[in-house]
């Protein structure tokens, strides 16, 4: 993830270079209609991963090739489902509702198609991807990731070098770094993952669960999905692609930074599905309980004190400053602290089953979100207000999926549980008063910048150490460090 964030932020410096703020924008609006008919897809990737991971943890011999294999025949299918749409309704609102320059609108075409393209691949990755998390085989996903974010640093080159239309240039290339990693994903699995050999059946009984879970989850991922793109096309239609350049880098700035608070429930993901499947609840709430700690704080040291300097990093960091990326990427950051701990709520109530009320609540807090939206553009306030209504329904689900996972698992604590997140937060809270006041007594500089960040990241890291961590685990890291010193 350092790799990845350092390599990230310095990529999208460039291409925002090379190809300019319209076409950067330009590419972030009509990949989002691909997005947007994603939605399907999201639904069965949460389904595969659950019944994958849920199948590793009974370990009842069998199974769980047969769950792979129907997984895969239903993404297949899936992913002809999004080619024939992407092809007629997506290409219609490509040409007639979006505020496209006409002289890009062939580039825009291109773009669209290999979006689609990758969409479709993507899709039919998902069952590989999901094994290899549920085996947790993190060290691979780590390297592929690497190479990953390094064949993208080549893209950057290539940009600079080659003198075809860049934006069209810039999606053939994103999309042949998919199809290469997507690739090697297959050739491991069917290698190491016996249950990644496919044939030509599939079991009944599990593709109806499958369905079923994905219907609830259908609704909740379509509304998440409508509300990310949603803003998207509502700021487009009311501003210009100018500002969707905004939303775009900050959203590639907010995306790398809370990649780190996303591995870490990529990591308990797996642990938590299993301690179900074996009834143990008690490490269950544990692992919950520790893992909001974990990320709301490590969220808070990726966040804030960049939110403190956003204007003055994206000033260095850019040489072009889109309109609104600063205060985009600000509230973006303030949004995801208050919804950090959703992750981990979200994936007990998946290793339930009974995922009902968590879409249709979480997915209708998403969605109403948009015609509030659409009423304050339409009487003239702010871009802002996208994202700070993101703060309030952030906040909304985390309190309510809380008590969904208590309804679902009887022996959950929500004490406990809103313990370790009010508790979090009071720490994250506290600690940023005083470096508020720090920053004010200061100049701008990329010495502040250090001061702050370092400063922060120090103070969240004692009191973790001394206040958060259970006590063995505290233990182990001493008796790490004296071994160390010797």
């Amino acid at each position: 993830m350092g790799i990845t964030m350092l390599v990230g932020l310095y990529t999208s410096r460039v291409v925002l270079q090379v190809l300019g703020v319209s076409d950067y924008g330009i590419y972030g609006v009509v990949g989002g209609i691909v997005a947007f008919m994603g939605f399907l897809n999201g639904s069965m990737s949460g389904a595969t991963s659950r019944f994958l991971t849920y199948e590793l943890g009974r370990g009842i011999e069998g199974k769980l090739k047969e769950t792979f294999v129907s997984a895969f025949w239903v993404h297949l299918i899936i992913a002809v489902i999004i080619f024939v749409l992407a092809e007629t309704v997506g290409l219609w609102f490509l040409y007639n509702k979006l505020v496209i320059p006409d002289v890009r609108m062939d580039a825009a075409f291109w773009v669209y198609q290999f979006s689609v393209a990758s969409a479709v691949l993507g899709i039919t990755q998902v069952p590989y991807n999901a094994s290899v998390i549920s085996h947790e085989d993190m060290d691979l996903y780590a390297y592929i990731e690497i190479a990953n974010v390094l064949l993208k640093l080549l893209i950057v080159y290539l940009l600079m070098v080659i003198t075809i239309d860049k934006l069209i240039l810039y999606a053939a290339l994103y999309f042949a770094v998919s199809f290469g990693i997507a690739m090697y994903y297959r050739w491991y699995c069917i290698h190491y993952y016996e249950e990644s050999h496919l044939t030509l059946t599939w079991d009944k009984e599990i593709v109806n669960k499958m369905l079923k879970f994905c219907g609830w989850d259908l609704y909740g991922n379509g509304c998440v999905v409508a509300k990310q793109q949603g803003i998207n096309f509502l700021v487009n239609m009311f501003f210009g692609v100018t500002l969707n350049a905004g939303i775009s880098i900050a959203s590639v700035v907010s995306g790398t930074l809370s990649g780190f608070t996303s591995n870490i429930t990529l990591a308990l993901r797996p642990q938590i599905i299993k301690n179900y499947a074996q009834k143990d609840c008690i490490a269950m709430q544990n692992l919950m309980s520790q893992g909001i700690k974990y990320i709301i704080l490590l969220q808070a040291c990726c966040t804030i004190p960049f939110v403190l300097e956003a204007d003055y990093v994206f000033h260095l960091w850019l040489d072009i400053v889109p309109p609104y990326a600063v205060l985009f990427c600000q509230w973006m950051f303030i949004a995801s602290l208050f919804s950090a701990s959703n992750g981990i709520l979200i994936v007990a109530i998946h290793a339930t089953g009974r995922i009902k009320y968590l879409s249709y609540i979480s997915g209708s807090i998403s969605v109403i979100q948009l015609p509030i939206l659409y009423l304050l553009y339409s009487n003239g306030q702010n871009p802002i207000w996208a994202y700070i209504l993101s703060v309030f329904g952030g906040t909304a689900m985390v309190v309510v999926n809380i008590f969904i996972a208590k309804y679902n698992i009887s022996s959950l604590s929500v004490r406990q549980l809103f313990s370790s997140m009010i508790t979090s937060l009071l720490i994250v809270g506290i600690l940023t008063i005083p470096f508020v006041f720090i920053q004010q007594q200061f100049n701008s500089s990329i010495w502040r910048v250090v001061g702050i960040t370092s400063g922060y990241i120090l103070s969240i890291g004692i009191i973790t150490f001394l206040f958060v961590l259970p006590h063995n685990v505290r233990a182990k890291i001493i008796e790490k460090w004296s071994f160390l010193r010797h």
